[in-house]
């Protein structure tokens, strides 16, 4: 499959992933092992090792508008407006997407000291004609008050608001700890943790995160994500962060692991349910106790009328769990009535042309008896058979690679709602080449793409890759100029995907139907990755509760 740097005349290839050795000076190291495609696990989270109390931290993995045709997708009953642009912030809330008027964004815990950092967000006008005017608040004593902005922002444009350090250090309630992000129109934003340049080495340890829109949230979510590291002093923790939208919210977590007090929140048992109480703009970090553990499984959920945002995020990741180096991860959770059925698994960019190394993915479900079945060209490697049966809150988690021309898309079929994600693997997993580090995307389900992105590929990133999903055939421009057909590569019937290596910079996309688009990057001790946006029409409206 061809990657081609757009904009230039440079054609690259996809990349590779092999077992390689040696420390460079790295603080992130690692013993130095490598994976292979295949290997796969499939339950729920457990715990091994060590206690963390003393370190705060914690670890461990565990094993009307255009149509769109969604395949075999189950319909669950959902509603709303998939694949259309809303105009208004009125049609925005009413029809749910991640194209909003509010957001609350957060300054999520990083590897120290590289959580000081320069972090910010990214605001996308998408609109087609109208201006937008964003400003971005912080809570005191007095209310909200503005810090940035008003930022007027061109149609099919986007601003980046550099913002202050609000990070929350492990387990506790940081009061009025999140930037509240307002428009007039509906826009698309992001959060880059982060955002860095060429001076800053905070890239090091790197991720960026789709935010939702608050009227967007739900009252019912499930975790998915890593487990803390072993093999940094002090360990690293892998946690949940929770921010609330309405005063008086009650926020129940029901920790998969133990998990670690701290002010406001007391030690979590796990399969015990705690609340904590929360207002507007208060932020809620729950970090692993035990070496060994992921909080994979975990339930967060608050009361009615009070939905709330939920991000999965681990302040420094290896992976595989004893592979050099780490990386910071974070994604905002969507939650249960969000969840699809039908999704086309397409990987991280591959680092090497002649050997794409392991992609690592997790598929979870939220319901018993869930069937997945997994579709793929005979080039790719490492799926396991199929379908699997998994129950509630079970994971079933491998690493899939292929060749040159294959190498390991493929499509996840589920009888029930699950989440998928997909992780780029560390440095060492490579004989070759050795670039990026941890990054961590979710997929959206096929019914929640859309037709139209504005997208921020950060500087100072040597390599930064668009990766494209559309329906077999649509013609897809960035920034007026199409794509080319000899760029995709049929996933199936139904689906085609292309990766394309870019300049930093601002980039628009467009479609006349729905697709999809995750922008990454890397850099020799680092990477980023994040998902351009989604349609949140409910899918799922009906989620069993717990």
């Amino acid at each position: 499959m061809g990657l081609r740097r757009f904009g230039s005349i440079t054609a690259l290839l996809l990349v590779g992933c092999n077992p390689s050795a040696g420390d460079d000076g790295n603080p992130f190291e690692t013993m130095a092992t490598g994976c292979t495609a295949g290997g796969s696990t499939t339950g729920g989270p457990g715990t091994t090792g060590v206690d963390l109390d003393t370190t705060a931290d914690g670890s461990g993995s565990t094993g009307g508008g255009p149509k769109l045709d969604v395949g075999s997708a189950v319909d669950l009953g959902g509603g709303g407006m998939p694949g259309t642009i809303p105009t208004t912030c009125a049609t925005a809330e009413q029809f749910e997407t991640t194209v909003g008027c509010r957001f609350y964004a957060l300054d999520l815990d990083n590897y120290t000291p590289w959580d000081e950092s320069q972090w910010g967000v990214a605001v996308a006008n998408v609109q087609e004609a109208a201006m937008a005017e964003v400003v971005v608040e912080v809570h005191d004593a007095n209310g909200w008050q503005i810090v940035a902005g008003p930022q007027a922002i061109a149609p099919k444009d986007l601003h980046v608001f550099a913002l202050p350090d609000r990070h929350q250090e492990g387990s506790g309630v940081q009061p009025a700890g999140a930037y509240r992000v307002t428009a007039d129109v509906p826009v698309i934003a992001y959060q880059f943790d982060p955002l860095g340049d060429g001076a800053d080495v905070g890239w090091a340890s790197a991720d960026a995160s789709l935010l939702h829109p608050a009227p967007s949230w739900d009252t019912t979510h499930h975790i998915v994500g890593m487990g803390s590291t072993a093999h940094l002093l002090p360990p690293q923790g892998a946690y949940v962060t929770v921010v609330a939208a309405h005063d008086g919210t009650v926020v129940t977590v029901t920790p998969s692991v133990a998990t670690l007090a701290g002010p406001g929140v007391p030690a979590g048992v796990p399969g015990v349910p705690f609340d904590i109480m929360l207002d507007e703009g208060d932020v809620l970090e729950v970090m692993t106790q035990t070496l060994g553990s992921a909080l994979t499984g975990t339930r967060v959920q608050s009361n009615d009328d009070h939905p709330v945002g939920v991000f999965t995020a681990h302040e420094c990741a290896n992976i595989p769990a004893d592979v050099y180096a780490c990386d910071h991860l974070e994604e905002q959770m969507p939650g249960l009535r969000r969840w699809g059925t039908s999704f086309v698994a397409a990987r991280m960019p591959v680092r090497r042309p002649d050997q794409p190394e392991p992609s690592l993915w997790q598929i979870y479900a939220s319901e018993d008896d869930t069937e997945v079945t997994l579709t793929a060209a005979a080039g790719v490697t490492g799926l396991p058979a199929s379908p699997l049966v998994l129950d509630a809150g079970e994971v079933a988690e491998f690493y899939v690679g292929g060749s040159p021309t294959e190498p390991g898309d493929f499509l996840v079929d589920a009888t029930r709602p699950v989440a998928v994600a997909n992780y780029m693997t560390s440095q060492n997993n490579l004989t070759t080449n050795q670039t990026g580090d941890p990054a961590m995307v979710l997929l959206p389900p096929v019914e929640q793409f859309l037709p139209r992105y504005v997208v921020l590929v950060p500087t100072a990133w040597p390599t930064d890759v668009l990766v494209l999903t559309r329906p077999t055939g649509v013609a897809v421009s960035i920034d007026g100029q199409p794509v080319a057909q000899g760029e995709f590569s049929a996933v199936g019937a139904d689906f085609e995907v292309a990766r394309l290596e870019i300049p930093d910079g601002v980039y628009l996309l467009e479609a006349d139907e729905p697709f999809t688009v995750s922008v990454a990057g890397m850099h020799q001790t680092g990477s980023y990755a994040y998902v351009g946006g989604l349609s949140t029409a409910v899918i799922n409206p009906n989620p069993p509760e717990g």
